[in-house]
């Protein structure tokens, strides 16, 4: 018994002392240039809000994920629509985080209270079905190897964790990512009421259409009805009310749509050509977004 416990001592510290070397690289590497940035998060320091991407070929930047808008209702709407968060992230980034049984190049997912069982961290999933994963030495320098994993549940778990973790974000000049929050509150400054840009997020949401696209529509002279009859119906959420009723009833882990998965790739759509489409409104947001009164 006493053994037994001495290894499982063993392996969390292992485990713990993993996560400490990825944080270490996040806060060491140089920090993401802006425009467009495809990658893999590796590391995640949720006390300054930012995370470790990476680029490919070895190449790691930081992008800072705090916003830049403290308005109620754009932080209300990019909370629901999107905006990403270094907790979601975290919670992805941990569950790619296991142990496995190696041998040679080669592993299998395996219970951490399992003797021999080593930390290992999944950061891809290869097309026969296998992962590619990595284990951390002592020196610091880092072993890759091919992983089985045998229970479905734990496979789609990884899976999931990895589509997560997987991104395509758009950057501004500083490095930072633009967030939800941001582009709701770039178009209502440009004269786009709340309630419209609810619809069009909906829309876009449902309909796989960047929020950019359908706003040019709108601002071209296509009403909001015809936009719904076009792109698959009316969505579910169409005003304010509606979005804070829904974060209200729906528990979702920080940073994640409710009903959608948000692996930064919808993100970074939506950004693009954000500048491009702040015109000024033709006034007809703010006049279709207002509720009819009742029939008397």
């Amino acid at each position: 018994m006493k053994k037994e416990r001495f290894l499982l001592v063993i392996i969390v510290v292992l485990l713990v002392g993993f996560i400490v070397v990825g944080t270490a690289q996040a806060e060491g590497a140089v920090a993401c240039g802006g425009g467009e940035l495809s990658g893999t998060i590796i590391a995640v320091d949720e006390t300054t809000g930012t995370v470790s991407v990476d680029t490919g070929g070895g190449a790691t930047c930081t992008v800072t994920l705090s916003g830049n808008t403290d308005h109620p209702i754009a932080s209300l709407l990019g909370q629901y629509f999107g905006d990403i968060s270094a907790a979601s992230l975290t919670e992805a980034l941990t569950a790619t985080n296991g142990c496995a049984h190696v041998s040679g190049g080669a592993g299998a997912w395996a219970s951490c209270d399992s003797p021999g069982a080593v930390p290992v961290q999944v950061i891809s999933a290869n097309p026969d079905g296998t992962f590619t994963a990595q284990i951390t030495n002592p020196d610091g320098s880092v072993t890759t190897l091919i992983l089985t994993v045998e229970d479905p549940a734990q496979v789609e778990s990884l899976n999931q964790a990895l589509t997560r973790l997987v991104v395509v974000w758009t950057l501004d000049e500083s490095g930072d990512l633009v967030q939800v929050s941001d582009q709701v509150m770039a178009y209502h400054e440009a004269g786009v009421g709340f309630g419209v840009l609810v619809k069009l997020y909906s829309l876009s949401n449902a309909s796989g259409i960047p929020v950019a696209e359908l706003l040019a529509e709108f601002q071209s002279g296509v009403g909001i009805g015809e936009l719904f009859k076009s792109y698959g119906g009316k969505p579910a959420e169409t005003g304010v009310g509606h979005v804070k009723q829904a974060l209200n009833t729906t528990t979702t882990p920080s940073g994640v749509t409710p009903g959608v998965t948000n692996n930064g790739n919808h993100n970074g759509q939506e950004n693009n050509g954000d500048n491009g489409n702040g015109h000024t409104n033709n006034g007809n947001a703010n006049g279709k977004d207002k509720p009819k009164k009742p029939k008397k």
